[in-house]
């Protein structure tokens, strides 16, 4: 195979990475949206927090913690009581342990915080409406490669 050939292909493979990574944070975004765009406002009480230490091990890049900021907390829709521990509509986002405290903070036990519900499933709420930054990192992620491939590509035609 050429020289020109395998980098050819290389921005086409770039170009289609990339645009995977666009589709598949369009998704999570698209996803937050179908949540959020029907909840309703409802007031919750912070009955606890705690930071959730999580320990993954990959092959490539080994052992990796991550820390989960948890809120638990109670709230009442029509007279029936309920209690969740969702902070975001789709995902959870983790961090360092010192951003997971951190973001505890405005979450103190016994205060009353706004919050969400899913009217068809008042058990379902978050109290978080934030866009993921994963969804975010996603398509940033994507567009980057697609534009590596594309430069790429333009090369070969000179």
């Amino acid at each position: 195979m050429t020289r020109v050939k395998k980098r050819s292909q290389a921005g086409i493979g770039a170009v289609l990475i990339g645009v995977l990574f666009v589709y598949l944070g369009d998704q999570i975004g698209e996803a937050r949206r179908d949540v959020v765009d029907g909840a309703l406002p409802m007031e919750a009480t912070v009955i606890g927090t705690s930071v959730e230490r999580v320990v993954d091990h990959h092959p490539e890049q080994g052992r990796r913690v991550t820390f989960y900021p948890r809120v638990s907390y109670r709230y009442t829709v029509d007279g029936q009581a309920y209690r969740n521990e969702s902070i975001w509509p789709v995902t959870s986002t983790g961090g360092e342990a010192s951003w997971a405290k951190a973001f505890l903070r405005d979450f103190p036990v016994g205060s009353r915080v706004d919050g969400w519900y899913q009217p068809e499933a008042p058990e379902q709420s978050f109290l978080i409406k934030g866009v993921p930054w994963l969804s975010w990192m996603a398509i940033g992620f994507g567009a980057i490669f697609v534009a590596i491939g594309v430069v790429d590509m333009l090369r070969q035609r000179r």
